[in-house]
């Protein structure tokens, strides 16, 4: 009778060599490492980029508080008189 293979792809003739059935276990948890290294490499160089930026942002001073806008004097109108003129 014949055997299919179980969820690891183990045969009951694997299952009898523990040798064989340790290397080719080490050799699928090598490959899974591979296949999960590749898409989490980028992972590395954001948290790099985060660390940088959280350094950067405790090294920089308060910023100054902020200054009142300057006003300048209006020049007055020629020729007006009034309310809005700045010449009596």
């Amino acid at each position: 009778m014949r055997r299919e293979p179980g969820p690891a792809g183990a045969t009951l003739g694997a299952l009898a060599r523990p040798e064989e059935r340790e290397q080719e276990t080490a050799a699928q948890a090598e490959t899974a490492r591979e296949r999960i290294a590749e898409p989490t490499a980028p992972l590395d160089g954001f948290d790099k980029a985060a660390e940088e930026v959280r350094i950067t942002h405790q090294r920089l001073p308060e910023p100054p508080a902020p200054r009142p806008p300057v006003t300048r004097p209006l020049a007055p109108a020629e020729g007006r008189t009034g309310v809005n003129s700045l010449t009596p």
